[in-house]
């Protein structure tokens, strides 16, 4: 029973990946249109390729053009990509984004739009720090201002950062109107 169920051992699984390129175009253009990738020397076939379906998802074409760049395409990727010739969108475009993902974990290609996300966060975090000490130094509490240095507005395990989010227009706040600072029982010695 168990052997009818079982794959060949020689199965390959990127026969089913074009059964999931639907799900995968839902949100890669917007990924690709929401940061600029840059590359390393090796890697600049890659954003050629992300740059070039960019504009075919702008232009709405369906067809790779003949002379994209394919310098990047592995053996394993090579029968699927050609096809009769011509180069199959579906699978071109999945093995420029496992490329891709595999280049943003090396490091050979960096994300532009990340150091925008990067800089909001601590912008936000800031303004709270800011906010939290004011507050903390009206109570009468005493913050050696040498600690102060050492807060870093970094963190951002309170920002979530997986594009799920529910917004209340009506509570929104401005940069002089924010949400109430969370509190919490300190046991710091008052002046």
């Amino acid at each position: 029973e168990a052997g009818k169920l079982a794959r060949p051992a020689d199965f390959d699984y990127f026969n089913l990946l074009d059964r999931r390129y639907s799900q995968l175009r839902r949100y890669t253009p917007t990924l690709l249109s929401a940061f600029e990738f840059k590359a390393s020397n090796p890697a600049a076939a890659i954003v050629e390729a992300l740059n070039l379906i960019k504009e075919l998802n702008y232009t709405n074409r369906r067809n790779i053009p003949d002379d994209a760049p394919v310098d990047f395409v592995k053996p394993r990727w090579l029968k699927y990509v050609f096809n009769n010739g011509k180069i199959d969108r579906h699978y071109y475009e999945m093995c420029v984004l496992s490329e891709l993902r595999d280049c943003l974990r090396s490091g050979d290609i960096s994300v532009g739009g990340l150091n925008l996300a990067v800089a909001a966060i601590v912008l936000w975090n800031t303004v709270y720090l800011e906010n939290a000490v004011n507050l903390l130094k009206s109570e009468g509490v005493i913050i050696p201002e040498e600690y102060l240095q050492h807060l870093s507005p970094m963190g951002w395990e309170h920002i979530n950062l997986t594009g799920d989010y529910i917004w209340n227009l009506k509570s929104a706040s401005s940069i002089d109107n924010l949400r109430p600072l969370r509190r919490k029982k300190i046991n710091f010695k008052l002046s």
